[in-house]
């Protein structure tokens, strides 16, 4: 089986960025408030800092997102930046050297047609032949 792997690196503004944006589509989200700051923690965690107001008073809150909470804002920035990504592929996140890596591993299943052989000695004898015909004449 063959796998293809792809790795999105997220700089921490376009982390913030994509929360915004996935919190501006999806109701009750993110909190009433302004986004303050965004950084990665742990293996798997972000945590964003919101300016609310209270009353006359504004407070800094910090919440902690893991898991889909982040996976779905990272896909989601990805999609709107035109940034391809497979469909089928498994979409996991970690943070890698502080920063918020999402990954993408598709399994790609090639199918091989019953009538296909393997290579007998004769086909690899052409193949070695024709490799040691192409290359050029040394001067």
């Amino acid at each position: 089986m063959v796998q293809e792997s792809r790795k999105i690196t997220f700089s921490t503004s376009e982390l913030g960025m994509a929360f915004v944006a996935y919190g501006g589509r999806t109701p009750k989200f993110l909190p009433a408030g302004k986004l303050v700051s965004c950084e990665t923690i742990d293996d798997d965690a972000v945590k964003l800092s919101f300016a609310m107001e209270y009353g006359c008073s504004t407070h800094d809150v910090e919440f902690v997102y893991r898991g889909l909470d982040v996976l779905r804002p990272l896909i989601l920035f990805c999609i709107e930046n035109n940034i391809m990504m497979p469909r089928e592929g498994r979409k996991t996140f970690s943070i890698v050297e502080g920063q918020a890596v999402l990954l993408i591993e598709l399994d790609l299943d090639i199918d091989l047609s019953v009538t296909t052989a393997p290579l007998t000695s004769e086909h690899i004898r052409f193949i070695k032949d024709d490799s040691v015909s192409q290359k050029p004449a040394s001067p």
